[in-house]
């Protein structure tokens, strides 16, 4: 597997580009922890979502899509962390495609519940890929976006990730970049790479006190329950 690499930035922090495909992400704690002896700021960024003129039939864009977005990052804050240091800080990358609203009521109530679990999360997950697979997704009360229900699901990881790590001082927020200028938006959007990484940073670098398992957007917490 390459090396962590070492990013140039304006910022006084040395930050780490690490590429881990489905088959290192369990490797990647010994050699952080060798390499570095702990995280201080984790910051998640997979993404991907089939584009609209894309031949793929719907029934299966739901497991490609769930497996990098929802269980990339979740296999990925799982496996590191133990790593990441007390007053901590991670930022997720989510989207406003996954708001509260897309999913019926009762999924809604579930994802809310404030006892909720990561197994239950991946366990709606499991069942939203199945029933789409199926041709039943409508009927049992999810979206008809399998983009959108991953960064739903992330966004509720996100909230169940914060009241674990909350106890080591750990702030862990997810946020929507924006509409950016990248290859997944086909080179459209009304915001550069770089104006959609602000917000990103901004929760890499929250001060002692911030919010914690919220849901941001432009700098600014969105209240992911109103969404």
């Amino acid at each position: 597997r390459p090396p962590p690499t070492l990013l140039t930035t304006a910022s006084p922090f040395q930050a780490y580009y690490l590429l881990m495909a489905t088959t290192w992400w369990c490797l990647a704690p010994s050699q952080i922890k060798n390499e570095f002896g702990g995280i201080d700021m984790l910051v998640n960024n997979a993404g991907f979502a089939f584009k609209g003129a894309d031949p793929t039939p719907f029934a299966k864009q739901a497991r490609p899509t769930l497996n990098i977005n929802y269980f990339g990052t979740v296999n990925v804050c799982e496996s590191l962390k133990s790593l990441i240091k007390d007053n901590g800080r991670v930022s997720i990358v989510s989207s406003t495609s996954g708001r509260l609203s897309i999913f019926a009521p009762n999924v809604r109530a579930q994802l809310l519940a404030p006892t909720l679990t990561t197994p239950e999360i991946t366990a709606m997950a499991n069942g939203f890929i199945t029933d789409v697979e199926a041709g039943v997704h409508a009927q049992r009360g999810w979206p008809g976006s399998t983009y959108g229900a991953s960064k739903g699901f992330v966004s509720a990881y996100t909230r169940v990730l914060a009241r674990e790590l909350q106890p080591r001082g750990v702030l862990v927020n997810c946020c929507c970049p924006g509409y950016c200028v990248t290859d997944m938006t086909s080179r459209r959007g009304n915001r550069s790479a770089a104006e959609g990484a602000k917000t990103p940073a901004l929760l890499a670098t929250l001060p002692p006190g911030a919010p914690t398992g919220e849901f941001w957007v432009d700098g600014a917490v969105r209240h992911w329950a109103q969404t």
